[in-house]
């Protein structure tokens, strides 16, 4: 089969970027609509490079949003040291978070894929081009990727002879409608004699896709290896410690009479700590643009109400309620990342859980009737829900490895009783640190 082939320098290309559209903020971020394209943002991680003499030195990589493999990237032996920039021509690989790369000048396929654009002819059109291959599935036999600058997806495999491309391209084919959708599946009988030496994989290579699922499946299978490394849809954590403080009111509401010490009452906010560790799940698309957040947190509060039922001029109750709650709180976010200079600010929402550790409550009754004075005591909300459940949303920005949150809560609250309501409004202010 006839291959076309033609050199270009990889400095001849221009570099596509992609306007990241701005959600509305749900607090105040009106003031982030200057954000650029997610690729001109910072987003330095742990890693290492391999020089061209194959020696490795550790420092951080500037991970961005590689929708296509990156041509040059930056790299600090510490997070506060000075960026240094490198090509494929420079070292020979680098690794970032759980992400490995290694130099190659390689043939890539720059046939075009929509249908109104392809060709009618099966070759491949090829190019030479100096990227930096992503390495998907690790062992005897290894598969690497790069996707080009047309959105093109390569993949390669490791011969005697060096890297070769696994050949694949969609082309027209003329019948006597006119022309048809068709496929050059050269990689199939590539992928045959590159695995061989494993002949019960033989049977699954005739229904194995070109993409990056069915493909790392295969070789992993090969491999006797049960991750599929590098999918682009794989998940990353995080987690670290929290702390802070929180502003809490209660209010109560009920149509009952019996209940106005508690609902024409003042209840004072309350100022109390927080602290927990959290614990993210990222959906690390080079990016990571999505996270589920859960975190656990100490919180408290307290506060007391007064109210005095007035009856006639010689004869009036006033009520004096004490509350206290504390809670060990469970919350479950998503979040939704935009980098923003070397900030990254993450708009969240999600539900929380709250599991009752202490509670005091107590309501004292002074009756004035004429000459006549009495105290009594008793206790107003004698079974508390043991699980407080709510729902929250704010935003939180975060520099390195240190952050800051602002989150609005409501919640059930602290009466059981059907008839009294008594939801509770937390505002949390925290400083969140990212240990890992």
């Amino acid at each position: 089969m006839n291959i076309h082939l033609k050199a270009i320098s990889p400095r001849g290309k221009t570099r596509k970027t992609a306007i990241a559209p701005l959600l509305g903020a749900i607090l105040i971020l009106a003031s982030f609509c200057a954000v650029g394209t997610a690729n001109a943002q910072s987003n330095f991680q742990p890693g290492y490079i391999i020089d061209t003499n194959g020696d490795s030195t550790g420092g951080w990589i500037d991970q961005k949003d590689w929708l296509k493999n990156p041509k040059k990237i930056t790299f600090k032996t510490h997070e506060q040291g000075s960026a240094i920039h490198y090509t494929p021509m420079e070292i020979s690989a680098f690794r970032v978070s759980d992400e490995r790369y290694e130099s190659a000048i390689v043939s890539t396929c720059v046939d075009p894929v929509s249908t109104n654009r392809m060709t009618r002819f099966p070759e491949l059109t090829l190019v030479l081009d100096t990227v930096f291959l992503q390495v998907v599935v690790e062992g005897k036999k290894r598969l690497l990727y790069a996707k080009n600058e047309l959105n093109i997806d390569n993949f390669y495999i490791e011969t005697a002879e060096g890297l070769e491309l696994l050949r694949y391209k969609r082309y027209l084919k003329a019948n006597e409608w006119g022309y048809h959708a068709a496929e050059n599946k050269s990689y199939l009988l590539q992928l045959q004699n590159h695995l061989e030496d494993f002949p019960g994989i033989a049977v699954h290579i005739p229904s194995v896709k070109y993409n990056l699922e069915s493909l790392s499946k295969l070789f992993c299978m090969y491999n006797e290896c049960t991750d599929i490394v590098k999918d682009k849809k794989r998940v990353a954590f995080e987690t670290g410690a929290c702390i802070g403080g929180t502003s809490t009111a209660v209010r109560f509401s009920s149509s009952h009479s019996s209940f106005n010490f508690l609902t024409r009452a003042d209840f004072g906010r309350s100022y109390d700590a927080t602290a927990g560790f959290f614990l993210n799940v990222v959906q690390n698309k080079r990016g990571g643009q999505w996270a589920l957040s859960n975190d656990v947190l100490y919180t408290s509060f307290g506060t007391n109400g007064r109210y005095t039922d007035y009856r006639s001029e010689g004869h009036y109750v006033i009520h004096t309620t004490e509350l206290a709650y504390s809670y060990i709180k469970i919350s479950n976010m998503l979040q939704y990342r935009i980098p923003v200079g070397a900030f990254r600010v993450s708009l969240n929402a999600g539900l929380s859980y709250g599991l009752l550790m202490g509670r005091h409550n107590s309501r004292t009754q002074e009756l004035f009737l004429f000459s006549l004075n009495r105290i009594t005591e008793d206790e107003p909300l004698e079974r508390p829900p043991t699980i407080d459940p709510g729902y929250f949303y704010g935003f939180s920005i975060q520099l390195n490895r240190w952050g800051a949150e602002l989150r609005r809560e409501q919640s059930d609250g602290v009466s059981s009783i059907l008839i009294l309501g008594a939801p509770v409004q937390r505002t949390f202010l925290m400083v969140k640190y990212r240990i890992w």
